[in-house]
């Protein structure tokens, strides 16, 4: 086999494999940009999820610490108006 056969022979595989690596960097991007819809779909739902689940626990841990919250002023004026009634009691003015 000559130079120029070889150089020939070369040459050609070179062509192929050149455009068997187009075809495949082709189908893997389009590969890949499904892979990304994909995921960007899948993060969508557990970030709503997440939210959704969070939302669930927030609401009545909110509607029990504005409970306690309201239960704590009372607490607070009830206290206030016994130090009130013992200053008194005991000759004092009263503190507010």
């Amino acid at each position: 086999m000559t130079d120029k056969r070889l150089q020939s022979l070369f040459a050609g595989m070179e062509r192929h494999l050149d455009k068997r690596f187009d075809i495949a960097k082709d189908e893997m991007g389009e590969t890949l940009a499904e892979l990304e819809i994909r995921i960007e779909a899948k993060l969508d739902k557990v970030e709503t999820t997440l939210l959704t689940e969070f939302h669930k626990w927030a609401s009545p841990v909110d509607a029990k610490l504005r409970t306690h919250r309201s239960w704590f002023t009372e607490v607070d004026a009830e206290l206030q108006s016994l130090k009130d009634r013992i200053a008194k009691l005991e000759g004092e003015k009263p503190a507010h």
